[in-house]
């Protein structure tokens, strides 16, 4: 068994983007070079950003590409095209199929040739939305012959160029078999419904390897399921030494969104160490989304909209009235992820270190009776290795934020 963790690290300075990182983009493109000859590479991604005039420098294309020439299996779950609504062609917004599935990576030439592909954020028909982004390998060359199996690169970012502006966050997992077989069931009922307009086929997406301390969970769930994150969070004993950690995108205060900000809120009432980071740029607004504008201090009734916040403003107003929640605002968080650590309930008295990450915003809902997307989330448990580097994350994302709560998150 073996885990990473790796982060990018843009700089932003007063809502202004400093410095890009190409880091986990680059990994994915390393990885992929890194599958020999006989492979099975299975990718999937909800955007990904190529013109006709980055074709031939587009690192993750060219991997693919090469990992096809060399021998390896590869198939992709790929973003849809732009679609314009057909009952309104003005309309802003555009629809979006989950995905074409070509069956060859060769095709990707005739993908991209003359088209720009993007995730346009449509929820028009929402439960054909893949907003999944990874990688599976059967097995890796690293040298010497002894490389991976099993290997799983779940990540938060899409592979577009917007995304090496944001802070995200990339997983990898090798030689675990249990979880991988329960992603690779999972991409191919993608690739089954892929271009076909229809969802994903209704059966249990959940996973847990107690031996590995390890669970995963395949969205959308089956109708009545409850939300992974309220459980961890409803489990946690509130007490002085109890910490959460939230690093969140696009959150809404509807729906599991108000479920879990308001429970966020109760656990800091009741005495636990609850910080938050949530998504908001200075730099960019959009008149056509007037929900997504919110002001930097919630709490001021005369501030005007100064920011784009995928952490609406609902959510910040309800951070701002608590005098015990500790919160701040990022330039452009894309992680998605919650740590815990604490005494669980009935799971006896010693502290747990809980990791739960991948692509789901608190913003989506989870059922199909919700109009849910497809995508995933992983729980690790007890990894201490990995829990530290998600702090040291957290905490790294906290020095980036605009620190706008009287509870400055950052530090002790």
């Amino acid at each position: 068994m073996a885990r990473v963790a790796i982060f990018n690290h843009p700089k932003w300075s007063s809502g202004a983007l400093v410095k890009t990182d190409r880091l986990i983009l680059d990994t994915v493109a390393a990885l992929i070079g890194q599958a020999p000859p006989g492979c099975q590479v299975r990718a999937t991604v909800t955007g990904w950003d190529v013109r006709d005039s980055q074709v031939e420098s587009e690192p993750i294309f060219n991997a693919l590409l090469a990992a096809q020439g060399r021998g390896c299996d590869v198939k992709a779950v790929l973003p849809g095209l732009w679609v314009d609504d057909p009952d309104d062609p003005e309309d802003f917004m555009h629809w979006y199929q989950m995905s074409s599935g070509w069956r060859s990576i060769g095709m990707l030439h005739e993908a991209y040739r003359g088209n720009l592909r993007h995730w346009p954020g449509s929820q028009e028909l929402c439960q054909n939305l893949n907003h999944n982004k990874f990688v599976l390998f059967s097995h890796l060359d690293t040298g010497g012959g002894g490389g991976p199996r099993w290997v799983i690169a779940n990540m938060s970012c899409n592979w577009r160029y917007r995304d090496i502006d944001r802070p995200n966050d990339l997983l990898v997992i090798s030689d675990e078999r249990t979880l991988y077989l329960a992603f690779l069931r999972y991409w191919q009922s993608l690739w089954m419904a892929a271009g076909k307009a229809q969802s994903i086929a209704k059966f249990a997406y959940k996973v847990d390897d107690a031996a590995n301390h390890s669970r995963a969970y395949f969205f959308p769930l089956p109708d009545g399921w409850s939300d992974p994150v309220m459980d961890l969070l409803n489990s946690v004993v509130p007490s002085p030494t109890s910490r959460v950690r939230v690093a969140m995108s696009t959150w809404n205060y509807a729906g599991r969104g108000k479920s879990i900000t308001d429970k966020l809120v109760a656990l800091a009432d009741a005495g636990a160490d609850v910080r938050v980071i949530g998504h908001h740029e200075l730099d960019l607004f959009d008149d056509k989304r007037p929900w997504m504008v919110c002001t930097i201090d919630p709490r001021d009734p005369n501030a005007e909209g100064v920011g784009y916040c995928e952490t609406s403003q609902a959510v910040w107003e309800r951070l701002g009235n608590s005098s015990k929640i500790r919160w701040a605002k990022s330039g452009g968080v894309h992680s998605k992820y919650v740590l815990v650590d604490s005494v669980l309930s009935g799971r006896g008295d010693a502290p747990h270190q809980v990791v739960m990450t991948g692509p789901i915003n608190f913003g989506n809902p989870i059922t199909y009776g919700a109009c849910a997307m497809a995508e995933n989330l992983i729980v690790l448990e007890d990894d201490a290795e990995i829990y530290q580097r998600y702090l040291e994350n957290w905490e790294w994302n906290c020095k980036e934020c605009f620190v706008w709560s009287d509870n400055d998150p950052c530090g002790p």
